[in-house]
């Protein structure tokens, strides 16, 4: 009889959120911000410290990760973009430095989304990376963020 044994190996990245120091989420006032159903909105991630900026969502007690979509993006400085909002989107937002193991939350922002006309609307640039320099036959990256509705 041959007997195999398996072993299962499970890596996991292990995150602490920093959630009540007198660092730099505490120094951050909540800002309140209006639009309507339909509307592009950007929020800003105000002066975070070095590190990889993400956003998370607070909404009925509940903490969630922004992901990146069709219609959420974040910019390589670390803003918000949303193509369009709805009702849906009406939550507080934070932006979020990670730095090893640590993350930190700063910057609320209570993004207020009223009922409005959600007509379709042509593209428009929200967002694009600065100048890049490129040598001839090497990859070159440029980050252009649209606006837009069509449905």
């Amino acid at each position: 009889m041959l007997k195999i044994r398996l072993a299962l190996l499970v890596s996991t990245a292990v995150y602490a959120i920093v959630a009540n120091s007198q660092s730099w989420k505490n120094r951050a006032p909540l800002i309140s911000k209006y639009a309507t159903d339909g509307q592009p909105v950007s929020l800003t991630c105000r002066k975070p410290p070095p590190g990889n900026v993400g956003w998370y969502r607070l909404k009925g007690g509940y903490v969630s990760h922004l992901n990146v979509d069709p219609r959420i993006q974040i910019s390589a400085k670390g803003t918000l973009y949303f193509s369009y909002v709805n009702i849906m989107d009406t939550a507080v937002y934070k932006c979020s430095v990670t730095n090893s193991s640590t993350i930190q939350l700063g910057s609320p922002v209570q993004l207020n989304v009223t009922k409005g006309n959600a007509a379709d609307t042509w593209p428009v640039l929200m967002y694009s990376s600065e100048t890049t320099d490129a040598t001839q036959g090497q990859a070159a990256t440029q980050q252009c963020i649209f606006s837009g509705r069509c449905s």
